[in-house]
């Protein structure tokens, strides 16, 4: 990404509110009724690994941005998604560590993942987006940067560059708005990804 393409994006997410609590995903946005007019929305499922809620929110968020860019999200906790990934649809993760290990609601995800074989995720297309707090260096983004390993080891296609946001660093809402506009936009202009 050049310094023309990043200033487009900016642009973008200026023009967008920040995420917040008020910006919880709808239902009808889930469910792809909020939709932007267009022909019938494409999969995505969206998956989190949060104690705090944080990660939660963001992938609330994300799904209800989906519809504006054409797709029908569904949301569920990493552990949800264990045994279950494929490629009927692309994968959003958005996770974080918790002193190195996963949150409570991802670790039988996280083990059934390490114990994947070479090949088990071939055509699963995925974006990992992982919050931390760069003051725990020692584990400061441990889990996002091995679940996106282990899918890449494993046969899967990342679609974009993991995003990060660094709560020491400032505002995370910033830094996941960024990330979201540079992952919607590879998701709707890129190689035809979707065709699954």
């Amino acid at each position: 990404m050049d310094a023309t393409d990043l200033d487009e994006v900016l642009q973008a997410s200026s023009d967008a509110s920040t995420p917040s609590h008020k910006d919880l995903v709808t239902d009808k946005q889930v469910n792809g009724e909020e939709t932007n007019g267009s022909s019938e929305p494409k999969p995505l499922k969206i998956y989190y690994g949060s104690n705090t809620g944080t990660c939660e929110a963001f992938a609330k968020r994300l799904a209800g941005d989906a519809p504006r860019h054409g797709f029908k999200a569904t949301v569920g906790s990493l552990d949800s998604a264990q045994n279950k990934l494929d490629d009927s649809a692309p994968v959003v993760i958005v996770t974080s560590s918790y002193e190195g290990h996963p949150p409570d609601n991802a670790a039988h995800f996280y083990e059934w993942l390490e114990s994947s074989k070479e090949g088990q995720f071939k055509g699963v297309k995925y974006a990992v987006f992982g919050c931390g707090h760069s003051d725990w260096i020692a584990t400061f983004q441990s889990i996002p940067n091995n679940v996106a390993r282990l899918l890449k080891e494993n046969g899967a296609e990342e679609l974009c560059t993991k995003g990060e946001a660094d709560a020491k660093a400032g505002d995370a809402s910033a830094s996941f708005c960024l990330t979201v506009n540079i992952s919607f936009r590879t998701l709707t202009y890129g190689l035809d990804v979707f065709n699954v």
